[in-house]
């Protein structure tokens, strides 16, 4: 049968004495290894604390070239900054932000306006390549969706999504600038490899290219692949089939 009433055992335990008992030169000595250890904590920081980022360090003055920088951003918080705290410099008057229905593509037009005197500066939230009337963004954009594997239908679903602009609906302008970019970029980072290559061979300039993108020390009349000329202007190969010879 189970007990009427709790029963509490008293606990067994070990009492040493003057074990809290301490001198008053230890307690002195404690209390001066309390205050150095406060003080190195003030010199040294937390490992948490160095990896809080100088929040001085994390704004930029635009001064220098800092390289193009896109943002997402509600424009009604950006013509309310401009109405409260920007001024007219010919009459130091509240100024008014438009936005222009002309847009290309993703890059909009904006006009800011003086409440009181006739004064107005348009700007884009782009620039544009030169003497052309695209957008760079849009150029930008196009590359972007070619990258992940998407096209135009996408990018517009997308933009819908995110409340922005409409976007470019042709790509075939963009297709050939980003074409001719990607050949140079690519021209260029292939004869640094070969470069890189030459150096690490010991000058030597007999030095083939397998397909998988490895660099292989053969002989030159390889039947896989052979380089003749290292600036990568004329390649000679021979297609290999897949499928297994009849013995």
């Amino acid at each position: 049968m189970p007990r009427s009433r709790k029963v509490f055992k008293k606990r067994k335990g070990t009492f040493f004495k003057g074990r809290n008992i301490t001198s008053s030169s230890n307690s002195t000595l404690d209390a001066d290894v309390s205050n150095n250890d406060i003080k190195t904590d003030i010199k040294n920081p937390c490992a948490k604390e160095r990896k809080i980022p100088d929040l001085n360090a994390s704004f930029s003055t635009f001064e220098g070239n800092i390289g193009v920088i896109n943002a997402i951003m509600n424009l009604n918080i950006l013509s309310f900054v401009f109405k409260n705290d920007v001024r007219c410099k010919k009459c130091d008057n509240g100024m008014d932000m438009q936005v222009l229905k002309n847009n290309s593509g993703l890059a909009i037009s904006f006009v800011l306006k003086c409440c009181v005197c006739p004064y107005r500066v348009e700007f884009s939230s782009s620039d544009y390549h030169e003497g052309t009337q695209r957008a760079t963004v849009n150029t930008r954009y196009v590359y972007a969706m070619r990258s992940i594997g998407r096209g135009a239908e996408a990018g517009r679903m997308f933009c819908a999504l995110m409340n922005l602009p409409q976007p470019p609906t042709r790509f075939a302008p963009y297709n050939k600038r980003l074409l001719n970019a990607v050949k140079l970029v690519s021209e260029e980072t292939m004869q640094k490899a070969t470069q890189e290559a030459v150096l690490e061979n010991g000058s030597n300039n007999n030095i083939a290219v397998a397909v998988d993108g490895t660099w292989q020390k053969r002989d030159s009349e390889s039947e896989d692949i052979r380089v003749d000329n290292l600036e990568i202007q004329h390649i000679s190969f021979v297609m290999i089939s897949n499928e297994s010879e009849p013995q």
